[in-house]
């Protein structure tokens, strides 16, 4: 890529996410057309993140987005002609990640032939619920830390296809061939891509990250057989005169 390219790339991109992160527009689909600078459906973005997507068998970088009424995820590969791949209003979202499709699927997996699969994670909102509603109350903090869901939408068919359901809120997903982790304060579930099973269940512990402030989540990293994570065990400190001790003591 030239020089001069890659400066009008990033310029294109650069312009698109300023006249988008602010404004959610489920109709717009190209990032050339003009933003109406009256719109009143600006709202605040929750998350955004960059992924790789796997479409038609080709690696796709893709910049997703999460607002309190839904979200979008744009294709960003080719800075000079990035386009919007889905928007959806259909309730809140925390997070958005490209789960890649696994080697071998179980037939009886409900993505089983699937491409181009989203996994959307955020408060779980039934069937029934009135999103209407909960955008006019302004999505409550308690509602964003009550019973949670990862929902997973084929770009394929426009539909989701599969829900894995949690008590409390998700901190945080993350996905590789062969496992999608799920992290909820304290507890990390992994499950098996090609069958959702939940294969083991890991307990963490918050972490300080600086004084008076904690994370929910302790750290931990996915690879593409193993996990590392932090027990939920703290670590043990030397005393003075040699025996350990926990750090909480």
């Amino acid at each position: 890529m030239t020089t001069g390219r890659l400066q009008n790339g990033i310029g294109a991109l650069s312009t698109t996410v300023r006249a988008n992160l602010p404004q959610f527009s489920p109709l717009r689909r190209d990032a050339n057309m003009p933003l109406d600078a009256n719109s009143d459906r600006r709202e605040q973005v929750l998350s955004l993140n960059y992924d790789t997507l796997e479409i038609n068998d080709e690696s796709r970088r893709v910049l997703c987005l999460t607002y309190r009424t839904g979200f979008q995820v744009w294709d960003v590969q080719d800075p000079g002609s990035i386009r919007e791949l889905v928007s959806r209003r259909d309730g809140p979202a925390s997070g958005v990640r490209a789960p890649r499709a696994p080697d071998s699927q179980d037939l009886d997996s409900p993505l089983y032939g699937a491409q181009a699969v989203l996994a959307i994670y955020g408060p779980d909102h039934s069937q029934g619920e009135n999103v209407a509603e909960s955008r006019r109350e302004n999505l409550r903090e308690r509602d964003l830390a009550g019973p949670s869901a990862v929902r997973f939408y084929s770009l394929q068919s426009h539909a989701y296809l599969h829900k894995l359901r949690f008590r409390t809120r998700i901190v945080s997903v993350s996905c590789s061939r062969r496992f999608l982790a799920v992290a909820l304060p304290s507890l990390i579930f992994l499950f098996d891509t090609a069958t959702f099973e939940n294969v083991l269940t890991l307990k963490t512990y918050p972490t300080q990250l600086a004084p008076g402030t904690f994370s929910p989540l302790g750290p931990f990293a996915l690879g593409a057989r193993w996990i590392a994570y932090a027990s939920n065990e703290p670590p043990t400190l030397p005393n003075k005169d040699g025996s350990m001790r926990s750090r909480d003591q």
